[in-house]
């Protein structure tokens, strides 16, 4: 569980209860997890992990049944973004006054950022005819 942004990534620490099933019948004897972000951890016993580092997460598990049969590892792949963008730099400057009309508003951004969520997150008052 954790905050879904509108672009898939999530915005706030990601936490993960694992349950196993066992068909077979003999009942299930541990359940492991691991989390990284190089997708080379082994998965350890417990059944919950939350995971708080920015960027590309992976998080790794299986269960062992008490008949001795290790399921294969399976592996969920998310990405944690907590950092809002701020703006660097500003033309014209940061509260410019009489500025005509023709002259180009470049806004920049910390990271790279959705085309269609930057411009429609800015308007022009009074609007321009």
């Amino acid at each position: 569980s954790g905050t879904l942004g509108t672009d898939g990534r999530y915005t706030s620490n990601v936490s993960a209860s694992l349950t196993a099933v066992d068909n077979s019948g003999t009942g299930i004897k541990e359940i492991r997890v691991c989390a990284d972000q190089t997708n080379t951890c082994i998965p350890v016993i417990g059944s919950s992990v939350t995971v708080s580092t920015e960027g590309t997460n992976y998080i790794r598990y299986q269960s062992l049944d008490n008949a001795g049969n290790l399921e294969s590892s399976k592996l969920s792949t998310f990405f944690i973004d907590k950092t809002a963008p701020v703006i660097s730099l500003t033309n014209p400057i940061d509260n410019a006054t009489a500025i005509l009309s023709a002259t180009p508003i470049s806004v920049y951004f910390s990271e790279a950022m959705n085309k269609d969520s930057a411009q429609n997150a800015f308007s022009v008052n009074p609007l321009i005819s």
